[in-house]
């Protein structure tokens, strides 16, 4: 039995930066978080002004269908701008791309399917310079395609 685990979210921040148009490349403005700790990651995201967006593993729920496993995934999305406003609407652009344009997509060793945007695009931090981090959560049904 292969659980939905490993390297989805590396394979879900390729197909993003990959499919969506919204300027994000892995690595130089788009990166994965290891936790979502406010007080730690906020303040390093709002110095970086090369980053626009963060992904954090928020929860999940594991589902066995007789032999196979779906996972309810619900990854939270931290969004950078250069003002509070640019913030969210950055979060609105990918909100706007799952829903239109990736409801269900194929990835190397996982399929995914959009199921709702759990929060809505919100303020979290700002810096003294302006600069502002808004972010969401989304919820993806994951499946292996092994």
């Amino acid at each position: 039995m292969t659980l939905v685990a490993g390297g989805f979210l590396e394979a879900l921040q390729d197909h993003i930066a990959d499919n969506s148009g919204l300027g994000f490349v892995v690595g130089t403005n788009f990166t994965i978080g290891q936790s979502p700790d406010p007080i730690q990651d906020f303040p390093t995201i709002l110095a970086a002004t090369r980053m626009r967006l963060t992904i954090y593993e928020s929860s999940g729920t594991l589902t066995r269908f007789s032999r196979r496993i779906h996972q309810e995934r619900t990854l939270r999305f931290v969004h950078r701008g250069d003002f509070p406003q640019d913030a969210v609407n950055r979060a609105w652009d990918l909100v706007e791309w799952f829903e239109n344009e990736s409801l269900h997509a194929s990835l190397t060793s996982f399929t995914y399917r959009f199921l709702r945007t759990a929060s809505l695009p919100t303020i979290v931090a700002s810096s003294e310079d302006g600069s502002a981090l808004a972010d969401h959560n989304m919820t993806l049904l994951v499946f292996n395609k092994v």
